[in-house]
């Protein structure tokens, strides 16, 4: 039995396509540095990312209906920004999940990298050293932001 074609009521199908495109169409508008990293690849780096998605996304809410009266763009934005807000909160559930699963330490990790070659899922054990690579990548990072920090903070006084 074939399962009825589902009907948006409110074209929501439409509206998902018109934010779709719009954010195609940025990606060829955004400042880049030489290295083609775009500003929210910066701000990630900075740990400021989320607070800029979501002081963006209130920004244009609060301006729609105001500058330029009932500019659609302002929407367009406005999602934009809560999408980019949502792959933030996946990461963060990438790096509680790491820890929730018993991954608190490397020695758990590599244990569990080991066990899976031994069982034969290679893919697992990557996806498993790739999680540890990120986690110790963004650990080294923030270490490297606190001693520059300490740093500035002594030839401040």
């Amino acid at each position: 039995m074939r399962k009825p074609t589902l009907q948006f009521k409110y074209n929501e199908d439409t509206t998902l396509n018109e934010i779709t495109k719009y954010i195609k169409e940025t990606y060829g508008q955004h400042y880049t540095t030489k290295s083609g990293a775009q500003i929210q690849d910066v701000l990630t780096d900075l740990d400021i990312g989320r607070d800029f998605c979501h002081g963006n996304a209130i920004k244009y809410l609060m301006r729609y209906g105001k500058k330029k009266g009932f500019n659609r763009n302002d929407l367009l934005k406005a999602v934009h920004y809560i999408i980019l807000l949502m792959n933030y909160d996946k990461e963060q559930d990438k790096e509680d999940t790491m820890n929730i699963n018993g991954f608190n330490n490397e020695v758990d990790v590599i244990q569990n990298v080991i066990d899976n070659i031994q069982n034969g899922n290679t893919d697992s054990a990557v996806d498993d050293l790739q999680q540890l690579k990120e986690v110790k990548e963004k650990e080294e990072s923030d270490i490297d932001v606190s001693i520059q920090l300490e740093n500035e903070s002594k030839i401040g006084k």
